[in-house]
């Protein structure tokens, strides 16, 4: 499925879907955005839930950029990746109240870091999801973005409405996922 719009919309076609997969097998992959997760959260709370592991990633690097130098900044992140890697973000989290005692200028950043990795720790068992042979990174599906959607939409001289970048999309969707031979049973049988 392929939506251009805004998330509600979004969430109404993709709710379909959803329903189809049995709930033992619903993995909701995302950023940390709050308007997603409270979504999962009032619908689907009995899924399996993953922070994108290279977001929560970003977010450590963000956090230390303007306190340690590149070199220390090297060696910290790999501590706290493998914390994250032992399912351990309670340490992950202490680091951060360490850095926060001692960087009393970064503490609005340090804080608000905290929050962030205290709000997600249930998603970010890393270690235990790969165990599962659960994707923890979102980048097959932004790989697929690519070669889906930009691939075909972005090419030289090309100009479309919403309407028909809309149809164009669907299309394309429908042949790179199996489904052109229903889409044209479908379009048979209508004509």
């Amino acid at each position: 499925m392929a939506h251009l719009g805004n998330h509600k919309e979004f969430w109404d076609k993709m709710e379909a879907h959803i329903d189809e997969i049995p709930k033992k097998k619903r993995v909701f992959l995302c950023d940390g955005a709050t308007w997603i997760w409270n979504r999962v959260e009032d619908s689907y709370q009995d899924s399996v839930q993953i922070v994108d592991y290279f977001h929560a990633k970003e977010h450590l690097s963000d956090v230390v950029s303007p306190i340690l130098t590149k070199q220390e900044k090297s060696g910290w992140l790999k501590g706290q990746e493998a914390h994250l890697f032992q399912d351990d973000v309670q340490a992950v989290i202490k680091e951060l109240n360490r850095l926060k005692k001692i960087q009393p200028k970064q503490e609005d950043l340090l804080e608000r870091e905290i929050n962030y990795f205290t709000k997600h720790e249930h998603r970010m068992q890393y270690g235990s999801f790969r165990k599962k042979g659960y994707l923890i990174g979102s980048g097959p599906i932004e790989s697929a973005h690519r070669k889906v959607i930009q691939q075909r939409l972005k090419l030289s001289g090309q100009r479309w409405t919403m309407a028909g970048l809309q149809a164009m999309v669907t299309l394309r969707v429908a042949y790179l996922s199996g489904e052109w031979p229903l889409l044209i049973d479908l379009i048979k049988k209508a004509s």
